[in-house]
């Protein structure tokens, strides 16, 4: 399991979970220095990982925010694209989005409140 951005709480949570049910689990963090002269941007360095996560990940679980993030709405265009199994969940926990849809226990085709 690779997990990113998620709570001190949350992510102690996830691992010692993984650590019980023998799960390889790694947190990944990153943080970005500009430097003077840097002509790079944060979003090509998020575009960059979002391809790199679509390469060894199977499934995605993303957890919502007060504000969803414009790097993570792009790892969801990427997702929703790829189709690779994965859900979006809102501030109560909320299935918001799916592929393949599972909104009410049922399995259906995918599902979105943003598209």
């Amino acid at each position: 399991m690779i997990t990113l951005g998620l709570s001190t709480a949350l992510g102690a949570e996830l691992q010692a979970l993984c650590a019980e049910l023998h799960v390889p689990s790694v947190e990944y963090l990153v943080r970005l220095h500009k430097r003077d002269g840097w002509q790079g941007s944060v979003s090509t360095f998020y575009r960059a990982r979002h391809a790199a996560l679509l390469e060894v990940g199977t499934t995605f679980y993303i957890f919502g925010s007060r504000k969803r993030a414009a790097d993570i709405e792009d790892l969801v265009v990427r997702l929703r694209t790829s189709k690779r199994h994965y859900v979006v969940y809102g501030l109560e926990a909320d299935v918001v989005e799916s592929y393949p849809g599972v909104a009410d226990g049922k399995e259906t085709k995918h599902t979105s409140r943003d598209t």
